[in-house]
């Protein structure tokens, strides 16, 4: 549908007023977030994307003037939009030509390798990428492997995995998820239990001894209103207790939502979910030297898809690629230690399979990045997938050898009914919490750790051949 069709001030209007701090002022890059849907609704296709952006651009500010609201440009995020309007044109052209019925070696091979043979249930590995990649593990050192007490090296294991793929797995990024069902025709029982034990031995963070006490105080009854009550008694001072006031906050919050009955959800979207149900996940971060922020481009991703660029010679130097984007980025200044995806349904398998495989490669890039500034031995990349109602925390290490195996350590639920509000909450709390200091301390790890010149061997990222 084409903008000029459809009288958009009242939308912008709205949006402003909802973006607007105390000092009248909008950022663009928080308009461009909030509107992103009716932004990508609005392009038809005709003209090009700079006359498409200066349209809006126009637009925002023509509205923000009329309501006397300072637009702040410093930060342009406008690749959001141009990576969805790129994503959703991928998909067209999927639809037109539907392939996950076809076996992949039905599929001529100039098709495989295109954007065109994308899709949610799986896209083909065109043979040339899987030389490439069966290549890549034939180069890897048998000194330097990984191997497990039965005598069986992890990397081969992978490798004859590797040789059986028709579709894109994590396996061609050098990355084991313990999580994939796929691994339990390769390794035993006790071998899988081997390679857990060996990647998830960092310590665990204790929690404030204060939590215990306060939790303890909480009235046993499922009165919800009985429960904030008790709450909003409680008088505590968010500049000497942060880890407290937030623990108040967030089950006060809660509570809240079941009074005014925005539990259980109904018609909500994943924006809503995000911004009120998991807004206690960014609110861990506040007072902290870690930010939690949506829809940023990935440096670390960046860096690795860009790597191999070279300076121009008899040939043009190759375009720069953009990063992923993750829902959310945590992250200090250049160190990017975790990421956050997000959904609205809990029963979606198809999008947390997804999910889980994007944020594999994601987390490992992360994981590259921090390795030129910390022992790689030493890191831990923490990542969350919170669909509807529930979020999984996952981990990915490099234990031993090329591999980094990535593996869901928990999954919460929050309460849809205040008779298992104080059941679900507690622990959901006390992981979102510990999940914050394990981030903290990773980030004291690296800025701590001393400068060491001996260079990781772990593998690059799987990247598909131009």
């Amino acid at each position: 549908m084409a903008i000029q069709k459809i009288n958009y001030k009242e939308l912008i209007a709205n949006c402003l007023l909802e973006l607007k701090n105390d000092t009248q002022q909008v950022a663009w890059s928080d308009f461009v977030v909030a509107f992103k849907e009716k932004i990508i609704a609005s392009h038809n296709n005709s003209g090009n994307e700079r006359s498409f952006k200066g349209g809006w651009v126009t637009r925002v500010k023509s509205v923000a003037r009329d309501m006397k609201i300072n637009l702040i440009m410093e930060r342009d995020n406008w690749f959001i939009i141009k990576n969805s309007l790129a994503s959703f044109e991928s998909a067209t052209v999927e639809a037109n030509h539907p392939q996950d019925t076809e076996s992949v070696s039905s599929i001529p091979e100039s098709t495989r390798s295109s954007s065109s043979s994308k899709s949610k249930l799986g896209t083909p590995l065109n043979n040339n990428d899987k030389k490439k990649l069966l290549k890549l593990y034939e180069s890897f050192s048998e000194s330097k492997m990984w191997k497990l007490s039965t005598g069986k090296y992890v990397e081969k294991t992978m490798y004859t995995m590797l040789k059986n793929l028709s579709y894109e797995h994590p396996v061609c990024s050098v990355i084991l998820d313990l999580n994939d069902q796929n691994w339990d025709d390769y390794f035993s029982a006790d071998e899988l239990n081997e390679i857990n034990e060996t990647a998830n031995n960092k310590e665990k963070q204790p929690l404030p001894t204060d939590f215990q006490t306060f939790l303890d105080a909480i009235p046993k009854t499922t009165d919800i209103r009985a429960i904030f009550s008790h709450l909003n008694t409680q008088i505590i001072n968010p500049l000497e207790n942060r880890a407290l006031y937030w623990l108040k906050m967030s089950l006060q919050n809660a509570a809240d939502m079941f009074i005014t009955g925005l539990l259980p959800i109904t018609d909500e979207n994943e924006r809503d979910i995000t911004r009120r149900v998991w807004s206690c996940v960014d609110e861990s971060f506040d007072g902290s030297y870690l930010k939690f922020r949506s829809e940023r481009l990935c440096r670390s991703s960046c860096l690795e898809k860009n790597k191999k660029r070279k300076i121009s010679t008899n040939n043009k130097m190759e375009r720069q690629l953009t990063g992923d984007i993750p829902d959310m980025t945590i992250y200090f200044d250049r160190y990017e230690l975790g990421v956050a995806e997000a959904g609205k349904a809990e029963n979606d398998s198809t999008k947390m399979l997804n999910d889980s495989s994007k944020i594999s490669d994601v987390m490992k890039s992360m994981l590259l990045n921090l390795s030129k500034h910390c022992p790689v031995n030493k890191l831990a990349i923490e990542g969350m997938i919170m669909s509807g109602l529930s979020i999984n925390f996952f981990q990915l290490t490099n234990p031993k050898g090329y591999v980094c195996v990535t593996n869901k350590k928990s999954e919460y639920f929050y309460p849809v009914h205040p008779f298992e509000f104080t059941k679900r909450m507690v622990p959901l709390l006390e992981q979102i919490w510990i999940n914050k200091l394990t981030l903290e301390d990773q980030l004291y790890t690296v800025m701590k750790a001393k400068l060491d010149s001996s260079q990781s061997i772990i593998p690059p990222c799987f990247q598909k051949l131009k």
